[in-house]
Formats: C-alpha cells, structure tokens, sequence
C-alpha cells in the first residue's frame, strides 16, 4: 500500500520543483519523533483534558520552556510575566503591531521586508515605511532619516539572516540602531526566526536594549513549521500587560494546545535540539549543493541559511526571469514580492533551500536557475 506520506510527495512532484517557501527541511527523524509525542498525548488522562481548554499565553510550562529555549540567544531567562506562546508570528505581529502603532501611525521596516508585514499593516491601517539597507541589512543613517521625517512608533527588523537578502548585521551596527531607536523613543520588534541554525550569530538588538524590544522566536525554521507556535518576550511585564489587556477575551492568537503540549516536550526533555542539529545537517548538505550548482552565479547565502538570495544585473527584466523558470517547472519568489517602494525593485530571486523533499529535487531546480540567469545576463 502507497503510503499519504509519498502520495503526496509524488503529487508535489508533479506540480514541478517548488523553491519559494523557506522552510525547514524535515528532520530525519521527524515522523518518529512526532509519533512518540502524539502517543503520549494519547495518554487517556491527557486526552480528555488537553483539547477542552484554550491555551491562554500559553501554560506556565510552556513560557518556562519558551524561557529556557529563548535565553540561548538572549543570554538570559526572561520572567515567565514577560513571554507569551502564540500561534506563530504573524499572529504575535497583528497583535503587537495593533497595539504598539495602531491604526494611523507609522512602522519602519526593511525597504526589502518579510512580506507579510505589509498585509498586516495594510489590515491595521499602519503606514508601513522602508528604511535603506546595506550589505548588513538596515543602515544606521537610513533609519535616523525616517525618524526625523515619519516619527514612526516602532521598528520591526531581522538582523539575523534577514530575509530575503540573508544579510546578518553586526554588533556595532545593532548597537547604533538600538541607540537611535532609544533616541527617537520608536519600540523595536526584533523576529530572530533563523539565529539558532546559526554556530555563532551576534547577540540580538533584544539582548542589547531590551527594555525598548519586543522580541520573537518562532519554531518554525529550527523545528516544524506546521506547530505554529511562536516565543514572545515583551521588554517588560508591564508592556506585556498593556498589550494583553485590551484583548483578553480574543482566542484567534492563542497557540493551538496540542502544538504547544509537542512543542514544550520537546524544548523539555532535549528533543528540540536533536531535532535543531538534524535540520542543521541537512542544510549543511544542502547549502554545499547549492554553493557547487551556483558557483557561476552571484548569489548571497549564510552557513545554515534556509534560502539563497540571486542578485541580478539591472538590466534583466526580473518577468521574463520568472517566466522561464516557471516553463521549466521551477518556481522561485522575486524580489517584487518583498520591495516596498514598487518603484524602485531591483531584480533577484530568493530560492529556498528546504522545500523540496528530496535533495535530488533542489538538484534540479538550482541546475534550472543557474541556467536561466545565466541565459539572461
């Protein structure tokens, strides 16, 4: 009997090399390890009681290892008053975002974003407003213009492995952004989704200056996507309060239980850092793929990075780019989708690295990209 599992791989197949989403590969022994917490979830006692309640915020158990598993990059373990387990990051955005800029006021950003926010400050009635970025990712002199002209109320960045560009900021420029962000009294909103693939990532703004950062670590990239489940550490209990109070009766951010009860057995008993070293090996494999299949191609990446980001020369039309990837059965995202000023788009692609199931997969699909560019220059 052909098992759902490669059902639906065979269909993925056939609807071509899929590249746009960066995710983390699955762990080799995810399906075992998923097994084992579904079945002691199963356990009658646990099952009766775990799905007849909401998650609020998260139980203490949950924020205790939400705490422990955060202090790896914070250096320290935040007070359980300050954290909340919500149902991935975009739901922590939307709230947060509501609350720190609301409708009306200003956000700065990346002038090349995680999508995503665009939406949601679209939803919120936020202006959302690019700040330049350099080779390191947000520029110091570029933020200090936008809060002498926007006075934007809160800054959401990526500092580590940015995404799209993989850019990774460095300790001088976190602490300049963290004093101009003082300065000009904007809240930053740090998403250090990437950081723990990482050996030796710099410290996070929020270990720098976090009574002015709220900061997020989804498990998306480092365990499975598919929980949902996202660590917010507020810089105080108070801000945590103020954020909490007006929507206390609202359940659609609440961290679905049956993912929070898998996601803190697992950051508990050390099965989360098994996991994390066997994602971590197999982007190393892949990233070698990646680096010998590209080696004619510019292209930026980091050690353990997810995605690879192509730069192309301004003069190739980024449609056409698209479209020949597309009659070859790959797809990729462009840089369309991230810019924020529409106006100024300079053409490159991102490829993710972990989509595709099988490695000879990527194979394919990155024989295919480095054959397009190559055509269009």
């Amino acid at each position: 009997m052909i098992s759902g599992h490669h059902v639906r791989e065979a269909k993925e197949m056939a609807n071509g090399i899929d590249l746009t989403r960066t995710m983390a590969p699955t762990s080799v022994n995810f399906s075992h390890y998923l097994k084992e917490a579904l079945e002691a979830i199963s356990e009658p006692t646990m099952a009766k009681t775990l799905l007849r309640h909401h998650r609020y915020l998260g139980n203490e158990l949950d924020r205790k290892a939400a705490a422990q598993w955060t202090a790896r990059r914070l250096g320290y373990a935040p007070d359980l008053s300050q954290i909340v387990v919500s149902g991935g990051t975009q739901s922590a955005l939307l709230v947060i975002l509501a609350s720190l800029v609301g409708s009306g006021g200003v956000l700065t950003t990346e002038e090349i974003t995680y999508p995503a926010v665009k939406p949601i400050c679209d939803l919120l009635g936020i202006q959302l407003v690019g700040t330049r970025i350099d080779e390191e990712g947000l520029t110091a002199e570029g933020l200090e213009s936008v809060c002498k002209s926007h006075r934007p109320r809160a800054l959401y960045c990526n500092p580590t492995v940015h995404n799209p560009t993989t850019a990774i900021m460095s300790n001088a420029r976190r602490r300049e952004i963290a004093d101009i962000a003082r300065r000009y009294q904007v809240t930053i909103v740090e998403d250090d989704v990437q950081s723990l693939l990482l050996a030796d990532a710099p410290r996070p703004i929020a270990a720098i200056a976090p009574d002015i950062t709220w900061y997020l670590m989804s498990l998306a990239k480092t365990i499975s996507i598919g929980l949902r489940v996202a660590h917010v550490v507020a810089p105080s209990p108070d801000d945590m309060r103020r954020v909490l109070a007006p929507i206390s009766s609202l359940s659609s951010w609440f961290v679905s239980p049956l993912s929070a009860e898998i996601a803190t057995s697992w950051l508990s008993s050390g099965r989360a850092d098994v996991i994390l070293e066997e994602i971590r090996k197999e982007i190393s494999n892949r990233q070698k793929i990646a680096k010998s299949l590209l080696s004619d191609t510019h292209h930026r990446t980091q050690p353990f990075a997810l995605h690879v980001w192509i730069p192309l020369a301004l003069h190739i039309d980024l449609q056409q780019v698209n479209d020949a990837l597309l009659a070859r059965g790959v797809r990729v995202q462009t840089s369309t989708m991230f810019t924020l000023d529409k106006a100024r788009i300079e053409p490159a692609i991102r490829v993710s690295l972990g989509r595709p199931l099988l490695t000879s997969e990527l194979e394919q699909g990155l024989r295919s990209v480095a054959t397009v560019v190559r055509e269009a220059r």
